[in-house]
């Protein structure tokens, strides 16, 4: 019996040698997890940016106060534009 504890990690190189259809299979299977992945990355970011979005937007009595009035905002400016850079690369 191997004990691990947090402190220790254990790697082992195996070389696989599947039949077609296993190596069919396997591929089917790495390709679901990548899109998994990647899938999971994606929405991390967008909840990421729509967050900062809805964190820096205009109230809604503001911005409807502007369209009665006709006094739309001089100008449109990113509060945390460094911190949403970082989340774009």
């Amino acid at each position: 019996m191997l004990l691990v504890n947090e402190f220790m990690k254990q790697t082992l190189l195996a070389k696989l040698l599947p039949t077609p259809k296993q190596a069919m299979v396997l591929s089917e299977t790495m390709t679901a997890f990548n899109v998994a992945c990647n899938e999971r990355a994606l929405v991390c970011t967008l909840k990421v940016l729509f967050e900062e979005l809805w964190h820096d937007a205009t109230g809604m009595n503001e911005r409807i106060c502007e369209i009665e009035t006709e006094n739309p905002a001089k100008s449109t400016q990113l509060k945390h534009k460094q911190r949403m850079r970082s989340f774009a690369r």
